[in-house]
């Protein structure tokens, strides 16, 4: 088709359009990217290769390429008649890199021309819901959590009588699991998910909800369905949203979590980490060391303390202060730190933080603060569904070492000592003597039993 065009204008539009059916639609976005470089090549004018730098932008942004997203955007926007719908996609891809690169605070003034451009657009409401999403996770990513949710009751309201509401359930459902308000989350998500599955994954929307829903059943504790979820993200895995592999990587983390093998959660967090420093997406790396350091890591504080001073946001100041608090076991800063978290809106960090003041107040023996800590991130997980391993840990009264916890958490599970052994990375011995101290320390005298005692404090099916 492409060869079929007259002008360099033609050619530009005929080649946006295959673009953006190949990434999105088919799946294809490396074949997108060809045609975006074929078509570069037969273009004459400077001001059309402007023109084809706008879907290139959103491309490279949305398979987590940042700062080539950026560089894309700033180009095609440059160009003064712009299309309206390049406007847009120039926009996905602006704001897309500039939340991944930790520069949240430059994305209202980078949304504005989008936001103006979309009433204009043709197809407005998927428009509107591909730059309210990206907007969106620059947000969450920040810490900037009722601004986030703010925008997306905004676009609830714009589309729910349009062809295409789902899109902004999903936002909804993102937006509350950012705060930590994850029984609010999953059921946006959950009705999003039951309203796309007949539809199939129109856009990748479908596979966005998963990797959300599947994080957010494990931070409730709901351990089958939330394997069952990430199972399906596994099985329909979508390439041209390859910038949510940290995203995908955590919600790994947090099935591990929810399974009780803590140290796997940890390690996992921790290649999230690692995904997105090679990609350049600073502000992944904030949210995924926060999420290492909530699993107990206590090797986050240096990385942290370079990323705050990096990227935009009260996420990283607070991470950054959350870590040296944690390695230091500073029960009186990790109560303070929680209190913050609360004043942000993160629910979950607010959480684990005072889980943690209690487990550190409760190696100091002083046990009124230790009580104290553990009733208000009880209360606060309560209402809002949460069950993490940091809280567990501070709301059970069993005598049990870190792995010893984990091994009895996994015996919950229904898992063999050889498949602990397994996805521990420990041997077969060492598991068996974990069960066998563990049952000497709690007077159990089966392994149902020794089990039972860390099942019953999990939230029901």
């Amino acid at each position: 088709m492409v060869e079929q065009a007259t002008t360099d204008l033609e050619r530009v539009q005929i080649a946006e359009q295959r673009a953006h059916n190949l990434c999105w639609t088919l799946r294809r976005p490396a074949d997108a990217e060809a045609v975006l470089d074929d078509t570069y090549r037969q273009l004459t004018a400077p001001s059309a290769r402007h023109l084809l730098a706008a879907p290139r932008a959103a491309i490279c942004a949305d398979l987590g390429r940042p700062r080539q997203a950026v560089q894309a955007a700033t180009e095609a926007l440059a160009e003064a008649s712009l299309p309206d719908h390049l406007v847009v996609l120039a926009s996905w891809g602006l704001v897309g890199g500039l939340g991944m690169l930790g520069r949240a605070d430059e994305i209202g003034a980078a949304s504005s021309r989008g936001y103006a451009a979309v009433a204009r657009a043709p197809n407005a409401a998927v428009m509107l819901m591909g730059l309210v999403y990206r907007h969106m996770i620059g947000l969450k990513l920040a810490g900037y959590l009722d601004e986030a949710e703010r925008i997306a009751v905004e676009a609830r309201r714009e589309v729910q009588d349009s062809w295409f509401p789902h899109s902004s359930l999903i936002l909804l459902g993102q937006a509350a699991l950012a705060q930590g308000r994850v029984a609010r989350a999953l059921g946006w998500l959950r009705e999003a998910h039951i309203s796309l599955t007949p539809l199939g994954d129109l856009g990748g929307w479908l596979f966005r909800c998963r990797v959300s829903l599947t994080q957010a059943l494990a931070m409730a504790g709901q351990v089958s369905e939330a394997k069952q979820a990430l199972a399906e993200v596994d099985e329909n895995d979508h390439p041209a949203f390859a910038f949510l592999g940290p995203e995908v990587m955590l919600a790994r983390a947090w099935v591990a979590a929810a399974e009780g093998a803590v140290s796997l959660a940890r390690r996992l967090a921790r290649q999230a980490v690692d995904l997105a420093a090679d990609a350049g997406q600073l502000a992944y790396e904030v949210l995924a060391l926060q999420t290492a350091v909530a699993f107990g890591d206590r090797g986050a504080g240096g990385q942290l303390t370079t990323l705050a001073s990096r990227v935009d946001g009260p996420r990283a100041g607070l991470a950054a202060r959350f870590a040296p608090a944690l390695e230091a076991e500073d029960a009186a800063e990790l109560a303070a730190v929680s209190e913050d978290f609360e004043r942000v809106g993160d629910f979950a960090g607010a959480v684990d933080a005072a889980a943690h003041a209690a487990i550190a107040y409760r190696h100091q023996d002083r046990r009124g603060s230790a009580l104290g800590c553990s009733t208000r991130a009880e209360a606060l997980a309560k209402q809002c569904g949460l069950n993490t391993p940091a809280l567990r840990q501070a709301s059970e009264r069993l005598p049990l070492s870190d792995r010893e916890r984990e091994v009895v958490m996994l015996l919950g599970e229904g898992l063999s000592s050889p498949a602990i052994a397994e996805r521990l990375t420990l041997s077969r011995r060492t598991v068996e003597g974990h069960i066998y101290r563990a049952m000497a320390k709690t007077g159990t005298s089966s392994r149902e039993e020794l089990a039972g005692l860390l099942r019953a404090g999990r939230p029901s099916p």
